[in-house]
Protein backbone atom coordinates (compact mmCIF):
# COMPACT_ATOMS: atom_id res chain seq x y z
CA UNK A 1 0.00 0.00 0.00
CA UNK A 2 1.13 3.49 -0.82
CA UNK A 3 2.10 5.77 2.06
CA UNK A 4 1.99 8.98 0.00
CA UNK A 5 -0.71 10.05 -2.42
CA UNK A 6 -1.19 13.21 -4.46
CA UNK A 7 -4.79 13.99 -5.33
CA UNK A 8 -5.89 16.47 -7.93
CA UNK A 9 -9.15 17.23 -6.16
CA UNK A 10 -11.02 18.33 -9.27
CA UNK A 11 -10.73 14.72 -10.51
CA UNK A 12 -11.73 13.16 -7.19
CA UNK A 13 -14.54 15.22 -5.66
CA UNK A 14 -15.46 12.47 -3.18
CA UNK A 15 -12.82 12.18 -0.40
CA UNK A 16 -14.30 8.95 0.98
CA UNK A 17 -13.07 7.05 -2.08
CA UNK A 18 -9.50 7.96 -1.15
CA UNK A 19 -9.80 6.88 2.48
CA UNK A 20 -11.39 3.62 1.41
CA UNK A 21 -8.56 2.85 -1.01
CA UNK A 22 -5.67 4.17 1.10
CA UNK A 23 -6.65 3.86 4.79
CA UNK A 24 -3.06 4.05 6.12
CA UNK A 25 -1.82 7.17 4.36
CA UNK A 26 1.04 8.96 6.05
CA UNK A 27 1.42 11.77 3.54
CA UNK A 28 -1.26 13.47 1.46
CA UNK A 29 -1.05 16.24 -1.12
CA UNK A 30 -4.31 17.88 -2.16
CA UNK A 31 -4.09 20.07 -5.24
CA UNK A 32 -6.72 22.10 -7.01
CA UNK A 33 -6.20 23.64 -10.42
CA UNK A 34 -3.01 25.63 -10.73
CA UNK A 35 -3.74 28.93 -12.42
CA UNK A 36 -0.31 30.53 -12.31
CA UNK A 37 0.03 34.02 -10.84
CA UNK A 38 -2.61 34.94 -8.22
CA UNK A 39 -3.77 31.35 -7.90
CA UNK A 40 -5.27 32.05 -4.49
CA UNK A 41 -7.64 34.59 -6.02
CA UNK A 42 -8.96 32.02 -8.50
CA UNK A 43 -9.27 28.83 -6.47
CA UNK A 44 -12.81 27.60 -5.89
CA UNK A 45 -12.60 24.08 -4.46
CA UNK A 46 -13.32 23.95 -0.72
CA UNK A 47 -11.08 22.09 1.71
CA UNK A 48 -13.99 21.42 4.11
CA UNK A 49 -15.13 18.03 2.67
CA UNK A 50 -11.53 16.86 2.78
CA UNK A 51 -10.95 17.91 6.38
CA UNK A 52 -14.04 15.96 7.43
CA UNK A 53 -12.55 12.82 5.88
CA UNK A 54 -9.03 13.51 7.21
CA UNK A 55 -10.36 14.07 10.73
CA UNK A 56 -12.24 10.78 10.81
CA UNK A 57 -10.29 8.36 8.61
CA UNK A 58 -6.61 9.24 8.22
CA UNK A 59 -5.25 8.25 11.62
CA UNK A 60 -1.69 7.67 10.35
CA UNK A 61 -1.37 11.05 8.59
CA UNK A 62 1.92 12.82 9.34
CA UNK A 63 2.30 15.15 6.36
CA UNK A 64 -0.30 17.28 4.63
CA UNK A 65 0.19 19.60 1.68
CA UNK A 66 -2.76 21.74 0.60
CA UNK A 67 -2.51 23.70 -2.62
CA UNK A 68 -4.93 26.07 -4.31
CA UNK A 69 -8.02 25.39 -2.21
CA UNK A 70 -10.49 27.47 -0.19
CA UNK A 71 -10.00 27.11 3.57
CA UNK A 72 -11.95 28.32 6.57
CA UNK A 73 -10.83 28.84 10.19
CA UNK A 74 -12.93 25.86 11.26
CA UNK A 75 -11.04 23.66 8.76
CA UNK A 76 -7.71 24.40 10.41
CA UNK A 77 -9.20 24.18 13.89
CA UNK A 78 -10.54 20.70 13.13
CA UNK A 79 -7.26 19.63 11.54
CA UNK A 80 -5.35 20.78 14.63
CA UNK A 81 -7.79 19.16 17.04
CA UNK A 82 -7.95 15.78 15.28
CA UNK A 83 -4.55 15.29 13.65
CA UNK A 84 -2.41 17.84 15.48
CA UNK A 85 -0.71 15.33 17.76
CA UNK A 86 0.64 13.32 14.81
CA UNK A 87 1.18 16.01 12.18
CA UNK A 88 4.88 16.58 11.43
CA UNK A 89 4.71 18.55 8.18
CA UNK A 90 2.15 21.06 6.93
CA UNK A 91 2.26 23.17 3.80
CA UNK A 92 -0.51 25.56 2.79
CA UNK A 93 0.18 27.13 -0.57
CA UNK A 94 -1.88 29.32 -2.90
CA UNK A 95 -5.06 28.99 -0.85
CA UNK A 96 -7.87 31.39 -0.25
CA UNK A 97 -7.48 31.64 3.41
CA UNK A 98 -9.06 31.61 6.73
CA UNK A 99 -8.53 34.12 9.43
CA UNK A 100 -5.33 34.03 11.41
CA UNK A 101 -7.20 32.18 14.18
CA UNK A 102 -6.90 28.94 12.21
CA UNK A 103 -3.12 29.29 12.21
CA UNK A 104 -3.15 29.93 15.96
CA UNK A 105 -4.89 26.57 16.43
CA UNK A 106 -2.28 24.86 14.25
CA UNK A 107 0.55 26.46 16.26
CA UNK A 108 -1.08 25.58 19.59
CA UNK A 109 -2.03 21.94 18.95
CA UNK A 110 0.52 20.69 16.42
CA UNK A 111 3.38 20.78 18.92
CA UNK A 112 5.48 18.20 17.06
CA UNK A 113 5.27 20.08 13.78
CA UNK A 114 8.72 19.98 12.22
CA UNK A 115 8.03 21.63 8.86
CA UNK A 116 5.54 24.46 8.40
CA UNK A 117 5.27 26.34 5.13
CA UNK A 118 2.82 29.12 4.27
CA UNK A 119 3.22 30.57 0.79
CA UNK A 120 1.22 32.76 -1.59
CA UNK A 121 -2.03 32.57 0.35
CA UNK A 122 -4.80 35.14 0.18
CA UNK A 123 -6.62 36.25 3.31
CA UNK A 124 -10.29 37.05 2.69
CA UNK A 125 -10.68 39.31 5.70
CA UNK A 126 -9.98 43.02 5.93
CA UNK A 127 -8.25 42.41 9.24
CA UNK A 128 -4.59 41.89 8.58
CA UNK A 129 -2.80 39.21 10.60
CA UNK A 130 -1.02 40.48 13.67
CA UNK A 131 1.38 37.62 14.29
CA UNK A 132 -0.60 35.78 17.00
CA UNK A 133 0.06 32.49 15.18
CA UNK A 134 3.81 33.03 15.18
CA UNK A 135 3.78 34.02 18.85
CA UNK A 136 1.85 30.83 19.70
CA UNK A 137 4.25 28.74 17.57
CA UNK A 138 7.22 30.25 19.43
CA UNK A 139 5.62 29.37 22.77
CA UNK A 140 4.57 25.80 21.92
CA UNK A 141 7.07 24.31 19.49
CA UNK A 142 10.55 23.04 20.34
CA UNK A 143 11.22 20.71 17.38
CA UNK A 144 10.76 22.94 14.30
CA UNK A 145 13.21 22.07 11.54
CA UNK A 146 11.89 24.23 8.71
CA UNK A 147 9.69 27.33 8.87
CA UNK A 148 8.87 29.19 5.70
CA UNK A 149 6.31 31.94 5.36
CA UNK A 150 6.10 34.11 2.28
CA UNK A 151 2.76 35.79 2.59
CA UNK A 152 0.80 38.77 3.66
CA UNK A 153 1.98 37.88 7.14
CA UNK A 154 4.13 40.97 7.44
CA UNK A 155 2.92 41.88 10.91
CA UNK A 156 4.84 39.87 13.43
CA UNK A 157 7.21 40.52 16.27
CA UNK A 158 10.83 39.68 15.56
CA UNK A 159 11.05 38.64 19.23
CA UNK A 160 8.80 35.69 18.37
CA UNK A 161 11.13 34.65 15.55
CA UNK A 162 14.08 34.91 17.96
CA UNK A 163 12.22 32.94 20.65
CA UNK A 164 11.35 30.19 18.18
CA UNK A 165 14.93 30.03 16.88
CA UNK A 166 16.28 29.72 20.42
CA UNK A 167 13.75 27.09 21.52
CA UNK A 168 14.40 25.06 18.36
CA UNK A 169 18.16 25.65 18.20
CA UNK A 170 18.91 21.91 18.24
CA UNK A 171 16.59 21.14 15.33
CA UNK A 172 16.10 24.29 13.21
CA UNK A 173 17.76 23.92 9.81
CA UNK A 174 15.83 26.38 7.65
CA UNK A 175 14.08 29.64 8.53
CA UNK A 176 12.76 31.66 5.62
CA UNK A 177 10.49 34.62 6.34
CA UNK A 178 9.36 37.33 3.97
CA UNK A 179 8.72 40.16 4.28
Amino acid sequence: MSKHVTVHVHFLPNPSRLSHRFPNLESLTLESFSHGFNTAEKCLIPFTPWIHEIAVKFECLKSLYIRNMVMSPSDLKRLAATRGANLRSLEIRGCKMFLEDGLVDIARYCIDLRSFHLQYNSIENDNMPNGKWLHELALCNTVMESLNFLDLFDRYDIKDVTRLAKKCSNSLVSLNIFP
